[in-house]
């Protein structure tokens, strides 16, 4: 019974090392996201520049 306990006691010991492994790879992976959605609203915001410029340059054309 005691080694039956102490098999138990060591995969519960795995399976919470293992929970917080992937806990830690999962906010790794959410604070990558997280500025790569950053750099992409900076980036979106450039093009919605770019944009406006061109609109207005396209709009001093005249035919």
């Amino acid at each position: 019974m005691s080694t039956q306990t102490a098999a138990a006691t060591e995969e519960q010991s795995l399976v919470n090392k293992n929970i917080s492994e992937n806990t830690l790879r999962i906010r790794d992976i959410a604070d990558q996201l997280s500025g790569e959605s950053d750099q992409a609203k900076q980036r979106a915001a450039q093009l919605n520049q770019l944009a406006d410029r061109l609109h207005d340059q396209v709009g001093r054309f005249k035919l």
